[in-house]
């Protein structure tokens, strides 16, 4: 993941930004940390920002892609340059201090079991597609198409 644009102004959470089992970082007004890993959300009360740090550093971050972050425009959403989601809320929206998630992609591929365990598709769904695929493979080899992953990743 590249987070190398912002891992200099976050630096109590650079080991989270870097792990790939961690999958959402969550920073609360109240300074405590949240991670969602493996699924699971935890609280990770041993990592804490020093005072001022996390907005000077959310207003550099904004500075850096091009988005105001102050007391007349304190909501920051942005996309990273991994795909990754940063959002961020300053004081006077929220109090006492800044609220901050990282959404991260994670790099893991998912195999068809995985997204049927996890009830994103149905078998019903997979078999279709499977079908569907096939004949489109045929229609490649006989007509030329080079977008055939597109039309595949359509067909789910």
């Amino acid at each position: 993941m590249s987070f190398g644009i912002i891992l200099p102004f976050l630096k109590p959470i650079r080991h989270l930004l870097e792990a790939e089992t961690v999958s959402e970082i969550m920073v609360n007004p109240d300074s405590t940390v949240w991670i969602e890993e493996n699924g699971h959300i935890q609280a990770l009360p041993g990592i804490r920002f020093d005072d001022g740090a996390l907005l000077a550093g959310l207003e550099v971050i904004a500075n850096r892609f091009g988005k105001k972050l102050d007391a007349d425009s304190p909501i920051m959403n942005l996309r990273l340059p991994d795909g990754s989601r940063m959002a961020a809320l300053i004081p006077p929206v929220v109090n006492p201090r800044p609220m901050m998630t990282i959404r991260k992609f994670t790099s893991r591929e998912f195999t068809v079991d995985d997204l049927i365990a996890r009830k994103m598709l149905s078998q019903q769904q997979c078999q279709r597609w499977l079908v569907e695929r096939s004949h489109i493979v045929e229609q490649r080899f006989s007509l030329g198409f080079q977008a055939v992953p597109e039309t595949q990743g359509a067909a789910l």
